[in-house]
């Protein structure tokens, strides 16, 4: 659990007027965005990432239907103040929007960003982390809070790509991405073939260049764990590739994974929260190892510090090291 799920918690149990009466006496409703572990018996909850755990609400909605809206912030500012805004929304007519972030993700600046809306604030710090609440005013600034809003929706990069704050490589074309593409062999453009899978798909930056690259693949398999990414893989594919593609919003380490794949194409992501952590990588490359058919072929980028060798090693027939590049490395293994 993060520093601000746990301070979220405190506040809920020292600051009784955050939860309201109607919730008390199981009349109300509140919802929770942003979080990835179940706080409470509440029965909506808005996370991007999936958790059969959390009961999922579309924070697209806006008809201020909660009587209180809890916010779990994250280091990306956009993608924050993107749901302190859907929280306002939501949050019906003077209930509490409570909004917790750790100190060195931002949470120093939190308050401000409240008053930046013109929103009356009370807060306190506990666990490393600010907490922040108002309660949705009339006096609000209705158009600062729409700029959040417009800041940290799906929109398209510079290359055209849509995306939206928060989700993998956002803004640009990842390093590692860009490395496997440029030692990517032309040799290769025949031998990924037949079903494959991007484990991890982002907005889908790799998958178009294999599906542009590759002119065997009959079926191509989008996985993400963030739907917003899943959603932008899609929205970015499907006019060129819409009878090949598709996507699945899944996490990857516990999910019922395609079978029989012919390849698998992945850049792993090493981070959970804080926490760098090549078990991580491991569980892909283990669920990869599981998804191919005898003789499929895995194709993987990863940062050249990330010990994934001896797992590859026991769990593929063959592998090598193509190139590193750009403190990368670019690994092909062999079911």
């Amino acid at each position: 659990m993060r520093d601000s799920e746990k301070a979220l918690i405190h506040i809920l149990e020292t600051v009784p007027e955050l939860t309201p009466a109607s919730v008390k006496d199981n009349h109300g409703s509140i919802l929770v965005i942003g979080t990835a572990e179940r706080i409470s018996a509440y029965e909506a909850y808005y996370s991007p990432y999936h958790n059969e755990k959390i009961g999922f609400f579309d924070i697209d909605q806006e008809n201020g239907q909660f009587d209180a809206v809890y916010v779990i912030g994250t280091k990306q500012k956009q993608e924050s103040a993107y749901f302190l805004a859907k929280a306002l929304k939501l949050a019906k007519n003077n209930a509490p929007v409570v909004m917790v972030l750790e100190n060195d993700w931002g949470g120093k600046n939190l308050e401000k960003l409240y008053k930046s809306a013109c929103l009356e604030t009370q807060s306190e710090s506990k666990h490393k982390s600010r907490i922040v609440w108002t309660r949705t005013p009339q006096t609000a600034d209705q158009s600062r809070i729409d700029e959040w809003i417009r800041s940290g929706a799906k929109a398209r990069r510079a290359d055209e790509q849509w995306t939206q704050p928060g989700i993998f490589s956002w803004e640009n074309l990842d390093k590692g991405t860009q490395a496997l593409q440029e030692v990517f062999k032309k040799e290769w453009r025949g031998e990924f073939r037949g079903k494959g899978a991007d484990f991890g798909c982002g907005c889908g930056d790799l998958a178009k260049f294999m599906l542009e690259s590759c002119y065997k693949i009959k079926k191509f398999h989008l996985l993400d764990i963030d739907k917003r990414a899943v959603d932008c893989a899609k929205q970015n594919l499907e006019r060129k590739f819409g009878e090949i593609i598709e996507p699945h919003w899944i996490d990857i380490t516990k999910g019922s994974l395609p079978q029989k794949l012919d390849f698998i194409v992945m850049n792993p992501p090493f981070h959970t929260g804080k926490d760098q952590l090549a078990s991580l990588g491991k569980a892909f490359i283990l669920q990869a190892s599981k998804s191919l058919d005898r003789g499929g072929l895995c194709l993987i980028v990863a940062n050249v510090h990330l010990p994934y060798e001896d797992t590859i090693r026991d769990l593929f027939y063959s592998f090598e090291i193509i190139e590193i590049k750009s403190g990368f490395k670019i690994i092909l293994a062999r079911k």
